[in-house]
């Protein structure tokens, strides 16, 4: 059971995606005023729980199954192992602005395809004090990332070399895609 997993990473990203949880509470209570009323220690402790064993969950699958499939979170390993990420982080530099600037502009195409529903979203939004907006795209950044990246799309790629992988075990290209 030691070696499973990187535990040192697990408990690092464990960590990270809690302080998230509690992170996007203000935002979330501040979009819903029912919230707003019902909140108490209680509430607060609850979420924490919920999101630990989410997370726990996701997270542990995420690094088994990328284990096995021979993915891996190059960065974050590389910082644990105490390596120079400057090569690394330029590599990805490029294509995650790119990767952005592309997703903001679908947004904002979208936005035009409906206009009553941004009109709406948008209300909503500017109700919400900036700091607790900032607070809550950390979640976005790290526990959203941490689903959909490390467990999901791990997942499906798994999966996907159930059904079809190249010799010595990898995943054929159109796992990926």
């Amino acid at each position: 059971m030691k070696n499973l997993i990187n535990w040192k990473l697990f408990f690092i990203l464990l960590l990270a995606s809690i302080f998230t949880t509690l992170m996007v509470l203000p935002y979330t209570i501040a979009l819903s005023p029912i919230l707003t009323k019902a909140f108490s220690p209680l509430l607060l402790l609850g979420s924490v729980i919920q999101g630990t064993v989410l997370f726990s969950i996701f997270i542990f699958l995420g690094l088994l199954l990328a284990k096995r499939i021979g993915f891996g979170l190059p960065i974050l390993e590389g910082i644990l192992k105490k390596e120079n990420q400057t090569k690394n982080l330029k590599s990805i530099l490029g294509i995650s602005i790119g990767m952005g600037l592309i997703g903001s502009f679908a947004i904002i195409l979208l936005s035009f395809l409906w206009p009553d529903l941004s009109i709406t979203f948008l209300k909503a939004e500017m109700s919400v004090p900036t700091w607790k907006g900032f607070l809550a795209a950390f979640y976005g950044g790290i526990g959203e990332e941490i689903f959909a990246r490390l467990f999901l799309m791990t997942l499906f790629v798994w999966i996907a070399t159930k059904i079809k992988k190249l010799p010595g075990g990898r995943p054929i290209k159109l796992a990926f895609g």
